[in-house]
């Protein structure tokens, strides 16, 4: 049996935080960009009021810009499914915007054949748009080249009895996994299933 003091028994912590993806706080609790969309309507709100000043009254001012500063509060401040309202609102306008129908035509989609009526192609909707895969190819060892934006890999492990493992076992996998997230220089996404 091991003394008490001895250090390959000893059981060390290693900090792994729960979020790496956080954003940095710039101004107290606020990001850089809730910063940025706060100081951006705070300044056209000023703006409003030094030039509707001379025929307005302060009070009815702050009645009419109350609404609206509650609104960009709520999309600077808000969060659904830890995405910022404002980035939420962005990628909804943007899917809107996108063709809904895309099909794999790399050299474009052909128009509809002229014997096909017009009526026809009415009812049919909008034409498919191409779709552009965001891959340049698969490189020799597997991983997507992804062009400027680096490149991607997916990789499958199995699972590691850890609770049966000595103390310094799980010391030795804790340090490995948290060298592993140390060494990450890009999004990485781990996807944990239980059957």
């Amino acid at each position: 049996m091991a003394a008490p003091d001895d250090p390959t028994d000893a059981t060390y912590a290693t900090r792994i935080p729960a979020d790496i993806s956080r954003p940095d706080r710039l101004l107290g609790p606020f990001t850089a960009r809730q910063t940025a969309i706060l100081a951006a309507a705070a300044a056209v709100l000023y703006g409003g009021w030094w030039a509707t000043r001379a025929f307005m009254a302060p009070l009815a001012y702050a009645a009419l810009a109350a609404p609206i500063a509650g609104a960009v509060a709520a999309l600077a401040l808000g969060h659904r499914e830890d995405i910022g309202l404002d980035r939420f609102l962005l990628a909804a306008l943007t899917h809107t915007r996108t063709p809904k129908r895309r099909v794999h035509a790399p050299e474009g989609v052909p128009p509809l054949p002229a014997i096909v009526p017009t009526r026809w192609a009415k009812a049919a909707g909008p034409p498919p748009a191409a779709m552009h895969m965001p891959y340049g190819g698969i490189t020799p060892e597997g991983a997507l080249d992804l062009g400027n934006a680096g490149s991607a890999a997916m990789a499958r492990c199995s699972t590691v009895n850890f609770e049966l493992r000595s103390a310094a076992e799980q010391q030795g996998l804790t340090a490995a996994f948290a060298r592993w997230l140390n060494s990450l220089t890009g999004p990485t996404q781990l996807l944990v299933r239980s059957h």
